[in-house]
Order: structure tokens, then sequence, then C-alpha cells
């Protein structure tokens, strides 16, 4: 009865080494697409907050106050109530759940520079925000911008600045 074909061992074998390899060869772009995405919707939900800010300041003639450690989600609850600017707090997308000061994203103002900043974690999900350097302007020293070149995990936090602040480098102003 030799009318049976069948696969051999070496064959199967083959077949699972070449699926094996495209699944290699696809994961880390499916991986940068990942975070590319999670970027994308961190931009839109900062840029929605950035809106609510501006409305806030048309209304008010001033910026939320700036988080302290007894109040740190005053800016949340002034975007909230009672004017609801935004219907809810956005959470940063890079929270991985081992703190709460990095659940939201982190927000500061200058009354003085009449500017505010968000910073979000970013995909290494390292808090690199300094506020007395961004509030002394030394941007030389800063923490580098997130740039969806530099790979899938790129090193880097995600910012949005008012456009009001003068010695802010262009790149880092919000459109």
């Amino acid at each position: 009865m030799r009318g049976k074909q069948s696969f051999t061992l070496i064959e199967l074998l083959i077949v699972i080494a070449i699926v094996a390899i495209l699944a290699l060869i696809a994961m880390p772009n499916y991986l940068e697409a990942q975070t590319r995405a999670k970027v994308a919707r961190c931009r839109a939900d900062m840029k929605s907050v950035a809106c609510a800010m501006e409305c806030y300041c048309v209304d008010y003639q001033i910026y939320p106050p700036k988080p302290t450690m007894s109040a740190r989600r005053v800016w949340q609850v002034a975007l909230t109530t009672p004017v609801t600017y935004i219907t809810a707090p956005l959470p940063d997308v890079f929270y991985t759940g081992e703190s709460l000061d990095n659940r939201y994203y982190q927000y500061s103002h200058c009354p003085l520079m009449r500017s505010w900043i968000f910073v979000s974690v970013g995909p290494d999900r390292v808090d690199d925000f300094d506020e007395t350097m961004w509030m002394c302007g030394r941007w030389g020293t800063y923490p580098a911008l997130y740039d969806p070149t530099n790979g899938a995990i790129s090193y880097g936090d995600v910012y949005r600045l008012s456009k009001q602040g003068g010695h802010v480098p262009m790149y880092m102003r919000g459109d």
C-alpha cells in the first residue's frame, strides 16, 4: 500500500522553522507599531487636555493651580468641576501600575512665564521630568524628547507645552 502520501518528519521541521523565522521577523515590527500607537494616543490626549486648559484660562484668566503634595490632582478637579472642560482626567497610557504618581500625566505651570507643561513617562516608563529645570529654562540639561526613530523602547518622555513659553525650543511647543 504505497498509495498513501504523507509528510516526512524533516519536511514538518522545515515548515515549523520557516514559520518561527517569520514570527521572529514580524514581532519587533508589531511591538514598535504598538508603541507608536500609544505615543499617538498620548499626544492626542495631551492635545485634548491642552484645549481644556486654554478654555479654563479664557474663563478664569489663569491656568489651574499646579499640584502639591497634599493636593496632587487639583488641576484635574479644576478642569472637571464645576464647569466640565474635560469629562474625566485622562490616564497616562504608559502607566504600569507601580505607583499612583505616574497614573495621570504630570502637570506644572509657571504663572510668571504664563506657561504650562504636561509630561508622560513615555515608553521607557522612567520619570525624567524635573520641574526646576523647566521653570529655569535650562533645556540643554533636560532629558531627551521621545523619538520613534530610536526603536521600540526609546528613552525620553512625551511632552506638551503651552505656546506662551517664549524660551521653549520650537520642537517642544504644542501645536
